[in-house]
């Protein structure tokens, strides 16, 4: 196989092939996630090549890598979304190899959790290992696809193009005081706020991401630019004028073990300038303390933003116990990896998932008043 003829289509139909793992296995290997994940890590650092591994990375990016992957792969055992495994590794890949770790890492990285998961798991482990087989055996597939992928250019429309090119410019190179001149501008010229945020915000951060992953700016750049961000977004929230209209109330947040908020920032926001009474929790909040809160306050609305797919099965569980808890209340979803793979959003329990801000108000508006308008009393 050619780069030119590998097709992540092929690995995604050879993927949904693999048979279902048992419950009991994945209860068991769920079990023993921690210590698999401490053998995989130093079984990594005793081998000989583990420098050439790195590739000048420091030790905790390779450790960090196998909670994640622990992580990641419970959750493809639990749900059996092989297409999400086939979607994901290319990316996993391509990201890992920007960053200087050497290809030859993976295989033995999944060698030593296949090793790992049959000596702590004698009794279950054959339906797991097939997984890792399948992941072994496509490895050269896997590459052949990360190394097709490249940094995107992002869509935006003609008539802001240059100041999207003069934005994203001052983003990489640190100026926020240029990056709020310029966004003032553009609202001075008409813009609300939604508009900056889809036209422009939104666009520039896939702009840094994808450089990021392609290995052209750093991690502490990436990290400065979504600073820099975040803090033009705070200045820009409180010179808006917000309508005295009252359409509901709303509790926003990016679910637990997501740390990116950005996107659920922008939904919290244009909800409360579409007239919405907004709860924003921010990142990585807790199960117990998102649903605490939503009793507290009895929303019409909770949003939930899932940008990686290790924190599926928490936001799964989390959904299921506001249905108990809250029956009556409207559940939207939204994050990158319902945009990676999109049928992923049908078996989450939420009411709908939709892709960026302005869709979601118009969601919640049509949602949550049908659902009032109908209300008894």
């Amino acid at each position: 196989m050619t780069k030119q003829t590998a097709r992540l289509s092929d690995l995604v139909i050879q993927a949904v092939a693999l048979p279902a793992v048992p419950a009991a296995a994945v209860d068991a290997y769920r079990s023993l996630m921690h210590p698999l994940v401490v053998e995989v890590t130093q079984g990594l650092a005793s081998h000989p090549r583990y420098t050439e591994f790195l590739g000048g990375n420091p030790p905790s990016l390779l450790a960090d890598n196998h909670r994640h992957h622990a992580q990641f792969i419970e959750e493809i055992l639990s749900s059996g979304r092989y297409d999400l495994l086939a979607v994901t590794l290319p990316w996993v890949y391509h990201a890992y190899h920007a960053r200087g770790v050497h290809y030859d890492y993976f295989p033995a990285e999944l060698a030593l959790w296949r090793r790992a998961i049959a000596k702590a798991l004698p009794a279950t482990a054959e339906p797991i290992n097939l997984i890792y087989d399948w992941m072994l055996e496509h490895h050269d597939q896997v590459v052949q696809l990360a190394e097709q992928r490249a940094a995107r250019q992002p869509t935006v429309a003609p008539a802001v193009a240059e100041l999207f090119e003069g934005l994203s410019n001052a983003l990489l190179e640190g100026d926020d005081a240029r990056v709020l001149a310029l966004c003032r501008d553009a609202r001075d010229g008409g813009a609300s706020l939604p508009e900056l945020l889809r036209q422009l915000i939104y666009p520039a951060l896939q702009r840094v991401g994808d450089l990021w992953e392609d290995g052209r700016i750093s991690v502490a750049d990436e990290h400065q630019a979504t600073a820099i961000v975040n803090r033009v977004l705070a200045a820009l929230y409180y010179e808006e004028a917000f309508p005295d209209v009252a359409r509901g109330r709303a509790l926003v947040a990016a679910s637990v073990n997501q740390f990116h908020e950005i996107g659920a920032w922008m939904v919290a926001t244009c909800l409360e300038l579409d007239g919405w009474d907004v709860d924003y929790l921010g990142a990585n909040v807790p199960t117990d303390a998102l649903l605490d809160k939503a009793r507290q306050i009895q929303p019409d609305l909770i949003a939930l933003s899932i940008s990686m797919a290790f924190g599926l099965r928490e936001t799964r569980a989390l959904i299921a116990a506001l249905r108990e808890q809250l029956p009556g209340v409207k559940i939207l979803i939204g994050g990158q990896v319902f945009q990676w793979l999109p049928t992923l959003a049908d078996d989450m329990g939420a009411d709908g998932c939709q892709s960026d801000c302005d869709a979601a108000v118009r969601w919640a508006r049509e949602h949550c008043d049908a659902a009032r308008s109908h209300a008894p009393g």
